[in-house]
């Protein structure tokens, strides 16, 4: 039994999690299904989901030093309310998940009986960590972007469209390549990358004449091609949205952090439909 409290890593961030050492780990690799093991190896599936655990733990450091980052980020100066709400709460949800990692992990360390399906729930949660750990680390770099560019004095909704305005040229220099990588493409960079390409964009200008009427020859463009190949109203919503915005035209209850996170979802809806599959209409 690990005593918790005494060889434990701490944070004020997230619950007690017991220090990862290969024996304790090993309970959870003894309980591996026999038709996943070979040659006295862990192999296929079984392997995947163990590593999976056992990477998560052995870095929770890290997840620590994100999480008190991520804790900073609403309180920075110079963030717009409604931004600095919607992070709260942003903060509160990666919290959560990693306290259920964390509370799985313990709990299975008690368990008299533990089984292989407790180690597939922590797997589980493991996984919704890192699919929005990127998404997390976005709102981060916008927040100590806007925080560090907040000298300029800038409007909120003028920061709010140069965001719009950066996603939306990202987005179209990402289509062309998107027809041609066989990879998925993403908008999400690291943290550190994001953020310096954030604060670029808030320091830059708006969109000259030109750049307003490229924009709005793109849009016609691609609305053509969504409505063509019948996406999901939501994509084609998503896209008009986008757009609106980095005209100007940016609802008074929507945050910079929704046009941030709308980029991505653009993007993995039309990878859903299949649209980079289709010849790009002259």
């Amino acid at each position: 039994m690990v005593e918790i409290g005494k060889d434990a890593i701490t944070a004020p961030t997230i619950v007690v999690l017991p220090r990862y050492t290969t024996e304790v780990f090993k309970r959870f690799v003894d309980l591996t299904p026999d038709n996943y093991r070979e040659n006295g190896q862990v192999i296929g599936w079984a392997k995947e989901t163990l590593d999976k655990i056992n990477i998560w733990w052995r870095t929770v450091n890290k997840t620590q030093e994100g999480l008190s980052r991520f804790k900073s980020a609403f309180s920075l100066f110079g963030l717009p309310r409604l931004e600095s709400k919607q992070v709260r709460e942003e903060y509160g949800g990666a919290q959560h998940v990693a306290n259920q990692v964390i509370w799985g992990i313990d709990l299975f360390l008690h368990l008299k009986k533990p089984s292989w399906e407790k180690i597939e729930e922590i797997s589980d949660k493991v996984r919704e960590w890192n699919d929005r750990k990127r998404s997390d680390g976005q709102v981060v770099a916008l927040c100590e972007a806007i925080s560090e560019t907040s000298n300029l004095g800038l409007p909120e909704q003028e920061v709010r469209q140069k965001i719009a305005q950066h996603n939306w040229d990202e987005l179209m220099a990402i289509f062309p390549y998107a027809k041609v990588q066989d990879e998925t493409l993403t908008t999400q960079d690291d943290l550190e990358t994001e953020k310096q390409e954030l604060k670029a964009a808030i320091e830059g200008p708006l969109w000259n004449v030109d750049d307003r009427r490229k924009a709005g020859v793109d849009f016609r463009k691609y609305k053509g091609q969504i409505k063509k190949g019948e996406y999901e109203l939501t994509l084609r919503r998503a896209f008009k949205f986008l757009y609106n915005c980095a005209k100007g035209e940016i609802p008074k209850n929507k945050s910079a952090i929704d046009i941030l996170r709308v980029q991505e979802e653009i993007l993995r809806g039309l990878y859903e439909e299949d649209a980079f599959d289709l010849e790009e209409e002259e």
